[in-house]
C-alpha cells in the first residue's frame, strides 16, 4: 500500500499581502475576502492509503503533459486537475497564490526550487546514497526527485496541502521514476512517503518517529512565521548531530520579512542547547530576481 499520511495543523497567522519577487508576483489573498473553503481543522492524523495498482491505472489512464526543470520531468497542471471535486480552492488560484491557512502555494513552480535541485547534483552527488531525506514544502517535489535520482534511501514529500501531494507531487514523482525495470509504483512505495499538514502541528505531534539525515526546503521562508515554523519542524526531524538541511531562498521578501536573512536571524537567538546554525554555500544573483542563495543548516558544535 502506498500511505498519504494527511496531518492537518492549526492555520497559520498572518493576513493579506502582495509581494513581487522580480517578476515572480504571488498574491496572498486576505482573511477578509471571500471566503473558500475553511481552515484545515487540528487533527492528529488520518491514513488514506491507494493500493498499488489503482495508482497504477490512475497515472496510465491520465495523459500526462510534462515538461522539464532542472532535469526533472514535470507535469503539466490542466484546469480540470483543479476543479472542486479534486480541490476545492481550485478556481480561487487563477488569481491567488497563497490563501493564508487554506493553502501555501504548493501548485506554483517558484525559482530557487530549479536552484537547489542544481546544486545538489553539482555539490552534493556523492552525499545523497543511502540517505533519508525530508522536501518540507514539497509542491512539485524536484528537489526530493533529485535526491531520489542521487540515490536517497527514503523521501518523505511534506505540503501543507493533501491535494498538492495528490495532484502535483505524486504524478511528478510517477513520471520519474518509470525508468528502470521495476514499476514505478513499486518504487514509490518502498521509497516514498507522502505527508500533508503544519509545520509546527507536526512538531508538536510527530506523524512519525523518523529523523531524516538530510532536510531539503525551497522558496518557504516567505514570511517571518514561515521562517519560525520551518526552525520547529527542523529542529524535530534533523538528525542530531549530523543532520543537514539545504533550503534555497531569497536573501529577503521585501514587504513581508522572511528570506534566509530572517532565518539566520532566529537561529542566532536560539538560547536551546541543540541549536542549529546556517552557512550560506551558493550565492545566485543574476541582476533580474531578488538575491537567491542556498544555505546549510546544521547543529551547532
Amino acid at each position: 500500500k502506498l500511505q498519504f499520511l494527511y496531518f492537518i495543523g492549526n492555520k497559520m497567522d498572518g493576513g493579506g499581502f502582495c509581494f513581487d519577487f522580480g517578476g515572480e508576483a504571488a498574491v496572498v489573498q486576505k482573511d477578509e475576502e471571500k471566503h473558500v473553503v475553511p481552515p484545515p481543522e487540528t487533527l492528529v492524523w488520518v491514513i488514506d492509503s491507494y493500493g498499488v495498482d489503482e495508482l497504477t491505472r490512475e497515472m496510465e489512464e491520465e495523459e500526462l503533459s510534462t515538461m522539464t526543470e532542472a532535469g526533472v520531468k514535470i507535469v503539466r497542471l490542466q484546469p480540470s486537475m483543479l476543479s472542486d471535486k479534486e480541490c476545492a480552492f481550485g478556481k480561487e488560484l487563477k488569481h491567488t497564490d497563497i490563501i493564508n491557512g487554506v493553502y501555501e502555494g504548493g501548485f506554483k513552480l517558484w525559482s530557487c526550487a530549479g536552484d537547489l535541485c542544481n546544486y545538489l547534483k553539482e555539490s552534493q552527488s556523492d552525499s545523497m546514497s543511502g540517505k533519508t531525506v525530508i522536501e518540507a514544502g514539497c509542491g512539485h517535489g524536484i528537489p526530493g526527485i533529485t535526491a531520489l535520482s542521487l540515490g536517497a534511501k527514503k523521501v518523505v514529500f511534506q505540503d501543507y496541502n493533501k491535494e498538492v501531494l495528490r495532484l502535483l507531487t505524486t504524478p511528478n514523482v510517477f513520471v520519474n521514476l518509470q525508468a528502470g525495470s521495476s514499476p514505478a509504483v513499486e518504487k514509490i512505495a518502498s521509497h516514498c512517503e507522502f505527508w500533508a499538514g503544519d509545520w509546527e502541528a507536526m512538531a508538536a505531534t510527530p506523524p512519525s518517529e523518523l529523523t531524516a539525515d538530510v532536510i531539503l526546503s525551497t522558496d518557504t521562508l516567505y514570511t517571518v512565521n514561515a521562517a519560525r515554523a520551518l526552525t520547529k519542524f527542523m529542529k524535530k526531524f534533523l538528525a542530531y548531530p549530523d543532520g543537514v538541511a539545504y533550503v534555497g531562498s531569497k536573501t529577503m521578501y521585501f514587504g513581508c520579512g522572511g528570506g534566509t536573512t530572517e532565518l539566520s536571524s532566529i537561529l542566532n537567538a536560539d538560547d536551546d542547547e541543540r541549536r542549529l546554525v546556517v552557512k550560506p554555500v551558493k550565492k545566485l544573483i543574476d541582476g533580474v530576481d531578488n538575491d537567491r542563495e542556498i544555505i546549510a543548516v546544521t547543529w551547532s558544535e
